[in-house]
Parts: structure tokens; C-alpha cells; sequence
């Protein structure tokens, strides 16, 4: 994020306004294009892990895709809830801001892409902070709807003062929001991978957060915009901003907080036991072997 945040900063700042509409904007496409590939190719190289192969060959049978929508369907509803809050606070936060405050002030677009690109950068380090206190101090969902009202908090406070005076509104504004985020980035995968027992914990972890994170948050800047042509009101994004707080807290309260316990298991057994007893089957198969050689 931070390097692409990077790149629309330097294709704005460099080209001008005529460049940057008429072929300028395909530049980081471009180059995110190339990397995507090269990803791609160095990837399908890569041997699976032999836990890997061992999880495959104890793993119930069953569909893990069913597994999502039947047996584990309550927590794939309150994490596509609190996944959807937390997609569209990101968004809102980190990819529409700028264009919106370029939009709504006299702040000019390369301008708001550096302030974004500064808070991405400071955003960093405070991740795996979060994410370490909500492994040692403080319970996932506690701190995540603590997180989620001060984004609300702060957005409903922050978006009329931008409105209003620009300048140091928009780099205190979105650098608060942005670090407010750091809470989720943290301490959200663990939340995600603790609500879900190992037959279906991949396939569940990206329905929601797909769910969340593409659908609902890539859809919020179109969805913000619209509300302001709407509405008639630079706040429109608001609205947005709102019923996303509304949506996590709803779906964190109704969770169940399994921060520091041992991770589901399904079909009686957990795969960790089951490859272990495949291993012990394995060895006393050889013992037994060997027996039967020395008695003939």
C-alpha cells in the first residue's frame, strides 16, 4: 500500500494535470501489472511445505466452502460484519481521503497523496504493536471495538473541520484515522484465523475478508461519492463512515472473543493429533514388519 500510495504520488507530482488524464494515470497499473506477474511466475515454482502435505493428508474430507456456509455459518456472518467495517473504514481512510480532500478543499491532489503516503509510513510500525496487545494485554474484540468508535469518533469530528479549514486538518485528520487503523491491521488476521476450526479456517478467512475487504471496501469511494451527489453535502462519506462503525461493533459484540485460546479443531480430532497418530500407526506398521521377518 505504501508503494503504490508512492507511485500515484510521483505520477501526480511529476506530470501535469493534461499528462496525468490522458496517460499518466495507466503508469502505476503498469508497473503493479509487472510485479503481479513476476509474483505470479515465482510462485507457481514453489514447493508446497511438507506440513503442508501432512495437514492435506489427515484434513477431514469435507468441503470447507460448505464447511463456511453450514456448520460455521454464524461466524461467517460476524466476521463478514466486522470485515465490511473494518474494509470500509480503510478505504475511507486511506484510499478515497485524498481524492476527497482534493475535491472539497483548495489542497491540490499531489498534496493529499503525500499526506497519505507520510501516513502509511508512520502507519507501519504501530501494526505489529497492535498486534502484539491484543496477543498479550487486551482481548481481540475489546480492542477492536475501542478502535473502531475512535475511527468513528474521530472521522465524525475530523471530515467538517477538513470541510472548513483544509490545510492541517487534512494531514492531522487522516494521519489520526490512519493510525486508529494500525488497531485492525494488527490484531485482525489473528481474530480472523481464531474464528474458524482447521477443516475450513482458509477458505472462511477469505470469504470474510474478501467479502470485507474487496467487495464491501473497494465498493465505499464509489459509494461515498455517490452519497455526496446525492445528498448535495461534501459529508456525504459520513453516512458511509457511520453505518461502518455500526457494522463492526455490531459484529465484534456478537462474537465470540477466543484471543489466547486454543485454535478450533473439527470432525472430533485436530489435524496436529491426527498426523500424529498417522505417525504412530506408521511406526508400529514397521515394528510389526520387522516382528514378523525375524519369526519367519
Amino acid at each position: 500500500m505504501l508503494l503504490g500510495s508512492g507511485a500515484a504520488t510521483a505520477v501526480t507530482s511529476l506530470l501535469t494535470a493534461d499528462a496525468m488524464n490522458s496517460w499518466g494515470w495507466r503508469i502505476p497499473f503498469i508497473f503493479g501489472g509487472v510485479l503481479g506477474a513476476i509474483a505470479i511466475v515465482l510462485r507457481r515454482g514453489l514447493p508446497e511445505s511438507p506440513h503442508f502435505k501432512r495437514y492435506q493428508s489427515a484434513r477431514c474430507r469435507n468441503s470447507p466452502i460448505v464447511e463456511a456456509f453450514s456448520c460455521n455459518r454464524r461466524e461467517t456472518v460476524q466476521g463478514v460484519l466486522f470485515a465490511s467495517s473494518y474494509g470500509a473504514l480503510f478505504y475511507l481512510a486511506l484510499v478515497y481521503l485524498p481524492t476527497w480532500v482534493a475535491q472539497v478543499t483548495t489542497i491540490p491532489l499531489d498534496s493529499a497523496m503525500r499526506i497519505n503516503t507520510l501516513t502509511l509510513a508512520l502507519l507501519i510500525p504501530f501494526i505489529p504493536l497492535a498486534g502484539w496487545i491484543s496477543d498479550r494485554f487486551v482481548r481481540r474484540t475489546y480492542l477492536l471495538v475501542g478502535a473502531i468508535l475512535a475511527i468513528g469518533g474521530a472521522g465524525v469530528f475530523i471530515l467538517p473541520w477538513i470541510v472548513a479549514d483544509g490545510g492541517i486538518a487534512a494531514l492531522v485528520g487522516q494521519v489520526a484515522m490512519g493510525l486508529f487503523l494500525a488497531v485492525p491491521l494488527g490484531a485482525a488476521p489473528a481474530l480472523f484465523t481464531e474464528q474458524f476450526p482447521e477443516d475450513d479456517r482458509l477458505t472462511a478467512y477469505s470469504i470474510v475478508f474478501n467479502t470485507g475487504l474487496g467487495i464491501v471496501g473497494g465498493t465505499t469511494p464509489v459509494l461515498a461519492s455517490w452519497l455526496i451527489l446525492e445528498t448535495g453535502s461534501q459529508l456525504g462519506p459520513l453516512i458511509v463512515l457511520l453505518a461502518a462503525m455500526l457494522s463492526g461493533v455490531t459484529g465484534l459484540i456478537w462474537m465470540r472473543d477466543r484471543s489466547r485460546e486454543p485454535l478450533m479443531t473439527q470432525c472430533g480430532i485436530s489435524v496436529r493429533r491426527a498426523m500424529s497418530a498417522g505417525r504412530e500407526v506408521k511406526e508400529r506398521g514397521r515394528l510389526l514388519g520387522i516382528v514378523e521377518t525375524q519369526s519367519e
